[in-house]
């Protein structure tokens, strides 16, 4: 099995399972993300355009899409299947995350310019492979202006990540202030924080949850690191489920329901697991 080397690695999401399976994106330093094969690590293709350091990845639901955040001042959005570019977003500063909505159809940025912006992807093609074949046989043709946003609003603190739950609300961390914000993009406002004492590294959300995991009664577990500490929060009222100190700090956390553990990436490279 082979990974990206983690000195290069910026970020990686896996999709939802799909019928071919489930994948892998990457992102690195070196401007090449990846996707992969998520069961093996084997390589399947590389999404070729930026020109830095890539931040941010994120698959849709179906693994069709994959849109990229980097700093050359853009994000990016490729056919998975084919390698094609579909569209280039440009922005003002750095991006440093990406994500689709849970429609598919829709794609919020952040960055450093501290806005959240929500692009709609809906008149994009499904894939590229027959609009690409169009476009190539002129080579002439003027590529479509990119969509507007269709929200922009304004976040507190550079973005470091952004993902939705399965509402449609919008989590934020931020790079240098603490906590998470739950936004509801329909308003453009921010209806929630939950406050965590500390810059918050990495988060996710995790179905699935038995016992006091699942609390929320959906089975969804938000699973938060940062500082030295991971803590898994009840992910509809947000609170406070249970919290894992450790005698380090920490990058990255995940909790696996079904065998009630939690494994903490250390920030010298190394990982460390709990039970629940």
């Amino acid at each position: 099995m082979f990974f990206p080397p983690p000195n290069q690695t910026k970020h990686q999401q896996p999709s939802s399972p799909t019928p071919d399976g489930v994948f892998l994106t990457s992102a690195s330093k070196d401007g090449q993300p990846m996707l992969r094969n998520g069961l093996t690590g084997d390589w399947i293709g590389t999404f070729v355009g930026h020109k830095g350091a890539v931040w941010g990845c994120s698959l849709d639901k179906e693994a069709l899409r994959c849109a990229t955040g980097s700093a050359d001042f853009s994000a990016r959005v490729f056919d998975a299947v084919s390698g094609d570019e579909l569209v280039c977003l440009p922005h003002s500063h750095i991006v440093r995350t990406v994500a689709f909505g849970p429609d598919g159809t829709s794609l919020v940025t952040g960055g450093y310019e501290k806005l959240l912006r929500v692009y709609d992807l809906g008149a994009l093609p499904a894939s590229a492979s027959s609009a690409a074949a169009t476009a190539r046989a002129s080579a002439l043709a003027e590529a479509p202006p990119p969509p507007a946003p269709l929200v922009a609003a304004t976040a507190p603190d550079k973005v470091r990540r952004a993902l939705f739950n399965a509402e449609g609300l919008l989590f934020t961390s931020y790079i240098d202030a603490p906590g998470l914000g739950v936004w509801d993009l329909r308003t453009g406002r921010c209806v929630r924080t939950l406050e965590t004492g500390c810059v918050v590294s990495d988060f996710s959300f995790a179905e699935g949850g038995s016992g006091e995991a699942s609390s929320s009664g959906g089975g969804t577990t938000l699973v938060v690191a940062g500082g030295k500490a991971a803590s898994l929060y009840d992910a509809s009222s947000l609170s406070l489920v249970k919290s894992f100190g450790f005698d380090f700090g920490i990058n990255s956390a995940a909790f696996d329901p079904s065998r009630s553990r939690v494994v903490a990436g250390k920030r010298d490279l190394e990982r460390e697991r709990e039970r629940f």
